[in-house]
């Protein structure tokens, strides 16, 4: 059975770096990385809009994120024709490197309004981004179009967002939160209905610093 040959002061080791001989012996103890950490911590839990920065601590060196973009908003209608759909923002989960000791902004989105009926229907804006500055950018839904005043053709729905360099996607967006998020805004009626506002985006953001 392995034995420690080399006592040590009395003196209390955390997160304990050992030293071990070819015999498997214990040599050495001293307080250090083995062992500790590897949780994460919850350091951003927002709904959009909303904007800031994060700093990661020196012993912070890995990221997790939940990451949703805000959906657009729906196209107003025309006299006959009505609006478009907005687009639904992207969303996924995120992990990596972090950056210790450098700040770094974040946005997390808003939804687009709607466009407001007329004549000849108005579009919806599009939804905000969400990111964390040189980790990742998640998509906006865009803004539907408006319907026309003459022919009742109804306009066209805005693009769906997207997730690039996401690990996975998630279940639904209503998988974090009691109600959707990043979703699209609804189609403004004819004739001369106004389009829904897409709903807000949003981040869940962790890092490994030692709790």
């Amino acid at each position: 059975m392995p034995k420690i040959i080399k006592p040590v002061a009395k003196a209390e080791v955390t997160s304990a770096t050992i030293s071990v001989d070819g015999q498997g012996r214990v040599i050495a103890a001293a307080s250090g990385s083995g062992g500790g950490g590897g949780g994460f911590s919850p350091i951003i839990f927002q709904k959009g809009p909303a904007s800031g920065t994060y700093t990661a601590p020196d012993d912070a060196t890995k990221f997790q994120a939940y990451a949703f973009a805000a959906g657009g908003g729906g196209g107003g209608a025309g006299n006959h024709g009505n609006g478009g759909r907005g687009g639904d923002g992207g969303f996924g989960f995120f992990k990596g490197d972090g950056s210790p000791g450098t700040p770094q902004s974040f946005s997390i989105g808003g939804g687009g309004n709607g466009g407001n009926g007329s004549n000849q229907g108005n579009p919806g804006n599009a939804g905000g981004a969400t990111n964390v500055a040189n980790l990742f950018t998640v998509n906006a839904g865009g803004g539907g179009n408006g319907g026309q005043g003459a022919g009742g053709n109804p306009g066209s729905g805005g693009s769906d967002g997207s997730a690039p360099g996401a690990a996975f996607g998630l279940p639904n967006r209503s998988f974090l939160f009691a109600e959707p998020i990043g979703g699209r805004g609804n189609p403004g009626p004819a004739p001369q209905g106004g389009g829904g506002s897409g709903s807000v985006g949003a981040l869940i953001f962790y890092d490994n610093r030692p709790i």
